[in-house]
Parts: structure tokens; C-alpha cells; sequence
């Protein structure tokens, strides 16, 4: 109570102020005494159906389904003014039963209270003395009047506290209480009035309204559990999207780690080659410094700008090779692709003594993207240290022939190999044999490149024995427009062209 505003205290002791009036003042329009056994079952029956409540969640708001609006529309034309004290004493009885706290408890009591009373004072107006209940046309009109005066009413005694408390405007709170009569709060008003019909025209029909009353409570609790699945389902489809994302991300993360370390994979062997190319450069302008015969300085000179050339075609590749440009398919010698990889990289393997082994056939250029394939040498180079490390070292066959329509690339090594379920797996992302050294995602990648030439990677392997690659790539020509004349226009030309040599 203290945590109340001032103005939501002062709002609930009016109301309980008007409830109190009312069950002292309506107690000389009591009807005469009614049965004992009926005052005991209504008071009962009304207690069951308030304390059997069910409540789920739907849209972020709570909803509770109870039998006692039934017994409300029941109680108000068949028991008159007494329905308000036969709902005030139930309500009473199952607040203390539920041990909510006292100023709550009152409060639900006063708001039935009055609204209790506003409805058998719109019923006591309305209805048709001498006729039986909810069975003519004014009748059906009571009922209406009484079932909106229910809602508006408690309604409005609840949502007067609740802005009062939340220092809230009165018109959301209204607003959104209204929205939140579901079809579910429908369905035992006309139940309620089937009771009350039945009540003085056919008694025994009063064991199947009760009957339909038990199943809407269960229809109540199948619709509360269903509501329930369809949350729980939610908040896993919730948690599902935010765990995709969050792969995705990682995903994304580990691709970018296999590039960079791709790059700096690729960037030593880089380092290396650079290393050659200065030392050669330095030593070809130390010998042109200190010679006096202009062939030998010239030949110097020669070197060092072939040496400058080559230094600008590595760079190229690593341009080419970092995504810092586009990417462009040219007509490409693979032969001469796989001879810049293995220069990059045969310093390293020969300190960890691994022999590269050369069958290299002749084949024709064909058209590809020529950083994306020593991305895809180089990785089959590596993979095939890697699996040889362990063992001190190893052979690498390296062979190239071509048929009329591809070349083939083998590398075949005499590492650790690999179990024939892995070999299922090997080119799907996240895949590795290097345990937490490797990312999963070198092979991945190198099938991506070579599906996107319109070629094909297999692997065979076998435990102890090793393991070889195989690399189909189409052979592609690049073939030049013809420019096709007639033969005026050729003629034309013919005659324009000199027969004797010119000079420019």
C-alpha cells in the first residue's frame, strides 16, 4: 500500500468507501430468504470458478480466463440483490485462500461489488417482469446490457488504479484493456445466460450447462498450453536466428583469419623470392660499379632489370592474390604459374627436407584467374608439408599432362594420409586434419576457385601411405573476333596499299 501513490490511495478508499455504502444500503432490498441450499451451491460454485483461474501470455500481455463471469450473468437475474453479497463473501473467501495483500484483496472485492450492483440495477430497469429469463427480445437485451456493463465497468475500476500507479494516461490504459477481450472472455457470457434460463424454466438442464462449463475450463487450459508452445517455440526460433548470426559471424571471422594467413603464408614465400632478386640486384650493381668493360656493365644492367621485372610481377600476384584489385580470367601458362609457386616456397621445404619432384608436362595456356591458382598450388603445397611434418620430412610428386580437353595437375605426397570417411568431408568448410593448427577452410576454398573455372578436385588417400590430389581444369581458348570484309571495301585497301617499301 505504501508503495502507492498518493492519488492511487486516495482512489482506492473511495472505492471501498462506495462498496461498503452499497452492501450496507442494498441490505433492506434483499429479497426474501432464499433456500440455504442455494445461497451454499451459488456461493460455492462462484468460489470454484474464481479459483480455478488460467493465465498465458499473448501479444506481451497477461490474460487470465475464469468460470466466474458465468456464474455472474447467472447470479444477477436469478438472485437479485443477494448476487452482490453471494459474490462479495466468494470473493473474499478465495483472496484469503490465494493470500494476495489486504489492499489488493479489498480492492477486488469492492470493484465486484459495484460492478455487481451496476449490473442488477441495469437488469432490474431492463428485463420484462413476468416472462422467463433471456427469452424474448427485451430479454436478449438485458443480457446485452448487463455483459457490457460488466466490461465497461470493470474495466474502468481497473484501469483507474493501474494509470493511478504507473503514472500512465488514463485513455492508453483504457484503450489497451479494452484490446485484450479476446473471444476466449466471450464464451461463457452466453453459457452464464443458458444457466439462468434454464434455472426456472427447466432445472435438470442446468447438468449439461455445467457440463459445457467444465469443458470451456478445459478448452481454457488446452488454449493457455497452447499459447504457451507457441512462446516456447518463439523464444527458440529467437535463440536459433541470434545462434545463426552469431555462426555466420564466426564463419565470416574464420574466413578472414584462412585468408590472412593464406597472405602471410604467401607473403614469405614473397620475402624470400624478394631476398634472391636484391641480393642478385646487389651484386650485379656492385660488378658494374667496379668494371671498366662496357659489355660486362651493360650485362650487369641487363640482370638487374630483368631482376626489377620479376620483383614487379611478384607484386602483382600479391595484389592479385590480396583481392586489393579485381580479379581478371587471361589466357595463363600453368606451368609457368606452378614454377612461381615453387620458387617461392622450395627454399622452406628443402630446410625441412622435403623434395619436390618435378613431371611436368608441356600443355597449352588456357584462360583463368592466375592469382586464384597459385592460391589453390599453393595450398596444395603446403597441405602436403604439413602432412609430412610430423614424419621429418618426405617426397612431393608434383605431375602435369593434358588431354583434348583439360589438364591435369596432380600432387601427390607420402605424408600421414588420411581415413576414407574424412576424404568424404575434406573440401566442406570448417574440415581439417591439423587438429587446432588448421582453420578447415583452405580446401574449401580452392574447391570454390576451381568449381568457378569449371574444373574439378578430388582426393585419394590412404592411412600411412599419403595422399594425392587431383586438379581437372578445361582447356579454354580466347578466341579474337574475325573482322570479315566484302570485297569492295577489300579491293579499296588492296589499292591503297603501297607496292614499293615507304619511309616514315
Amino acid at each position: 500500500m505504501s508503495e502507492l501513490s498518493r492519488p492511487a490511495r486516495a482512489y482506492l478508499y473511495v472505492v471501498w468507501s462506495v462498496a461498503a455504502l452499497l452492501l450496507v444500503g442494498l441490505l433492506h432490498w434483499l429479497p426474501p430468504s432464499q433456500p440455504v441450499i442455494w445461497l451454499i451451491s451459488w456461493l460455492a460454485g462462484y468460489a470454484l470458478a474464481d479459483f480455478f483461474e488460467v493465465n498465458f501470455e499473448t501479444n506481451g500481455n497477461r490474460i487470465g480466463m475464469t468460470l466466474a463471469e458465468a456464474f455472474t450473468i447467472f447470479l444477477v437475474p436469478t438472485a437479485g440483490v443477494a448476487a452482490i453479497y453471494i459474490i462479495a463473501a466468494s470473493t473474499l473467501i478465495v483472496e484469503i485462500t490465494r493470500r494476495r495483500p489486504w489492499h489488493k484483496a479489498l480492492f477486488n472485492l469492492a470493484s465486484r461489488t459495484i460492478t455487481t450492483a451496476i449490473m442488477v440495477g441495469i437488469y432490474t430497469l431492463i428485463h420484462e417482469p413476468g416472462v422467463a429469463t433471456f427469452s424474448t427480445p427485451r430479454e436478449i437485451c438485458a443480457f446485452i446490457a448487463i455483459a457490457l456493463g460488466f466490461y465497461i465497468s470493470s474495466t474502468l475500476l481497473v484501469g483507474t488504479v493501474v494509470a493511478l500507479a504507473s503514472n500512465t494516461p488514463v485513455q492508453s490504459i483504457y484503450r489497451d484493456s479494452y484490446q485484450l477481450v479476446q473471444w476466449i472472455h466471450l464464451l461463457t457470457l452466453p453459457i452464464g445466460a443458458l444457466m439462468a434460463a434454464h434455472w426456472n424454466s427447466n432445472f435438470w438442464m442446468l447438468v449439461f450447462d455445467l457440463l459445457i462449463l467444465l469443458i470451456a475450463q478445459r478448452s481454457f487450459v488446452m488454449v493457455a498450453q497452447l499459447h504457451e508452445e507457441s512462446h516456447r517455440r518463439q523464444q527458440l526460433a529467437d535463440e536459433r536466428e541470434r545462434l545463426l548470426k552469431e555462426l555466420q559471424a564466426h564463419q565470416e571471422e574464420l574466413i578472414r583469419t584462412s585468408k590472412l594467413s593464406a597472405l602471410g603464408t604467401f607473403a614469405s614465400g614473397i620475402a624470400h623470392e624478394f631476398n634472391n632478386l636484391l641480393t642478385a640486384i646487389q651484386g650485379q650493381a656492385q660488378i658494374g660499379i667496379v668494371t671498366n668493360d662496357l659489355d660486362e656493365m651493360h650485362e650487369s644492367l641487363d640482370l638487374i632489370v630483368k631482376a626489377c621485372r620479376r620483383g614487379s610481377s611478384i607484386t602483382k600476384g600479391l595484389l592479385t592474390f590480396a583481392r586489393q584489385r579485381e580479379t581478371q580470367q587471361v589466357m595463363c601458362q600453368l606451368g609457368e604459374l606452378i614454377d612461381d609457386t615453387l620458387k617461392m616456397i622450395e627454399y622452406d621445404f628443402e630446410k625441412e627436407h622435403i623434395q619436390i619432384v618435378r613431371h611436368l608436362s608441356a600443355v597449352p595456356p588456357t584462360l583463368c584467374d592466375p592469382g586464384q591458382m597459385v592460391q589453390v598450388f599453393l595450398n596444395m603445397l603446403t597441405n602436403a608439408r604439413d602432412a609430412m611434418h610430423e614424419l621429418g620430412g618426405g617426397t612431393i610428386t608434383l605431375s602435369m599432362h593434358h588431354d583434348s580437353e583439360s589438364i591435369f595437375i596432380t600432387f601427390a605426397d607420402t605424408g600421414s594420409g588420411m581415413p576414407s570417411e574424412l576424404q568424404q568431408q575434406i573440401f566442406q568448410p570448417f574440415i581439417t586434419t591439423k587438429g587446432n593448427k588448421g582453420t578447415g577452410l583452405g580446401l574449401a576454398i580452392c574447391y570454390g576457385i576451381i568449381e568457378s573455372h569449371g574444373g574439378t578436385i578430388s582426393v585419394t588417400s590412404s592411412l600411412g601411405q599419403g595422399t594425392t590430389m587431383l586438379i581437372r581444369i578445361p582447356l579454354v581458348e580466347r578466341h579474337e573476333p574475325a573482322i570479315r570484309l566484302s570485297q569492295h571495301d577489300a579491293s579499296r585497301i588492296a589499292a591503297a596499299t603501297p607496292h614499293e617499301p615507304a619511309r616514315i
